[in-house]
């Protein structure tokens, strides 16, 4: 069995800086529930994933990607980063980890799947998302504040959010281009499973602006943007939009945690 150090202190480096920060994490039911977060070999911001897990009040579980075991989570994080150097396709490779068999299994029975930017990627690839990412239009690397108009609201990742609301997320990638034939993107369109679209500019050329995306029974979500790095003020996208300000991607979190104990 592999092992690998590092993400094996995800959840007390986690715990450690939360605490440092003032976590304020709203607790009850939710304290037991327990999120996956998994790693795969040049996977980048599975920290911040854990650590936005934590702000939402839940545990967060290190995975290791080959590790066959998802061991005994409610929901997965798929992060975002550059699993296996992109090479082949962004997401190729990951999708053949041995934790993704499991993945792919647990999200047929209902479990919660968010896959964020990378994770997206090999949502797609895993075949539980339609459609697949290439790279950017303008070919290169983009990362800004982006803003998204919320399409569905009704997503086991998206329930604390409302239809038609713009919230500003951080968007980082070079793959970043959302692609599929017509047929796939209208059904889509008239199956309500555009989950987010790109407002005030398209980044990156994606198909009818598509950000994010849900399967049929709305348990899987994948997006470009990245919202873990949204869950505190002051460090995230911040201006004069009120007491949420910089924390518009906590409700991702706080939205599955409501799914699970509902």
């Amino acid at each position: 069995m592999l092992s690998n150090p590092v993400i094996e202190d995800v959840v007390r480096v986690a715990d450690s800086e939360a605490d440092a920060a003032g976590d304020r994490a709203v607790r009850g039911p939710g304290l037991m529930t327990k999120i996956g977060v998994v790693t795969f070999p040049g996977t980048l911001d599975d920290r911040d994933a854990a650590r936005a897990v934590r702000l939402a009040g839940a545990e967060p579980v290190a995975l290791w990607h080959a590790d066959a075991d998802l061991r005994g989570v409610d929901a997965v994080v798929l992060p975002g980063g550059f699993s296996y150097g992109d090479y082949l396709r962004a997401g190729a490779i990951s999708r053949f980890a041995p934790v993704m068999g499991e993945v792919v299994e647990a999200a047929g029975k209902g479990m919660p799947v968010l896959g964020i930017c990378n994770g997206f990627q090999v949502l797609t690839e895993a075949h539980l998302l339609p459609g697949s990412m290439i790279k950017n239009d303008h070919l290169h690397f983009v990362c800004r504040e982006q803003v998204l108009s919320v399409e569905r609201a009704d997503t086991a990742w998206t329930s604390e959010y409302a239809a038609g609301e713009r919230i500003t997320i951080p968007l980082k990638n070079q793959d970043g281009q959302y692609v599929a034939d017509e047929h796939t993107l209208d059904e889509l369109e008239g199956e309500g499973r555009v989950v987010f679209r790109y407002e005030d500019v398209n980044p990156n050329g994606s198909r009818r602006g598509i950000a994010g995306i849900s399967n049929a029974r709305g348990n899987v979500v994948g997006l470009m943007p990245h919202p873990e790095h949204a869950v505190e003020a002051g460090f995230g996208p911040d201006g004069a939009r009120g007491p949420r300000s910089g924390t518009d991607g906590l409700r991702f979190f706080t939205s599955v945690m409501r799914a699970l104990v509902s």
